[in-house]
């Protein structure tokens, strides 16, 4: 897209495969995604609620792709046309498209996608799309782009459970070379925010802390920190 829209999308460095915490449910989706960044044929569609990975997972399909990958988050571009965005992106190995769902009221990005959609196909190339929506509970879509989409490869992600939250928060404590006791685990489960992002927030700021005072993460350091109220 450079010279055709005064666009600056960035990656984050943090939403790599190695990063993602390899929970059993989406197992068969992260499998899936490493095979497709490395031979992007066909259509993979990731849908759930808010927090469940998605855009972790396609933002590490194109930083690991074998081709250039083309990063498209609606909810930065929905102000321009959509036929401005799209051109071009035919010939891009790859192309990603996040918040699918936000083109609901916007019959021109719906059409825009049908066409781009084809053209990904009849080039050979991959098309990676994020949506909070499946393809079915796309009520009053194009129905050509909805058939479009059902053809493509399906992978529900899951809310966190409880136990899932504190396996990534330990997970993501690990790759910072961080250690979070049990204990630990608990008491920021039981007290902090419950939504990952935000999670990973309260692990930034007590990484950061804890690096600057020379100590380990332990309740007591917590509770002096008052991290609930320095995070908000």
């Amino acid at each position: 897209m450079t010279g055709q829209l005064p666009l600056t999308i960035r990656l984050d460095d943090a939403f790599g495969f190695e990063n993602f915490y390899p929970r059993a449910t989406a197992e068969l989706a992260l499998a899936r995604l490493g095979e497709f960044a490395t031979n992007a044929d066909g259509q993979v569609l990731l849908w759930g609620g808010s927090g469940v990975g998605k855009s972790h997972l396609l933002q590490a399909l194109c930083q690991q792709s074998a081709g250039l990958a083309i990063y498209l988050p609606l909810k930065e571009l929905l102000s321009y046309p959509a036929d401005a965005v799209f051109d071009g992106c035919d010939a891009s190995g790859l192309v990603v498209l996040d918040d699918l769902e936000l083109m609901a009221d916007r019959p021109d990005w719906q059409e825009g996608l049908f066409h781009l959609f084809n053209r990904l196909k009849a080039a050979g190339a991959g098309l990676g799309l994020g949506s909070r929506l499946a393809p079915n509970q796309l009520k009053g879509w194009l129905p050509d782009l909805v058939s479009r989409l059902a053809s493509a490869e399906v992978f529900h992600l899951d809310r966190f459970s409880e136990l899932e939250l504190g396996e990534m928060l330990a997970f993501r404590a690990q790759r910072r070379g961080l250690t979070l006791s049990a204990e630990v685990v608990r008491y920021l489960l039981s007290r902090g925010p419950r939504g990952p992002a935000e999670l990973m927030g309260v692990l930034e700021y007590l990484d950061r802390e804890a690096l600057a005072r020379a100590r380990p993460l332990t309740i007591p350091l917590i509770n002096e920190l008052k991290l609930f109220e320095a995070v908000r």
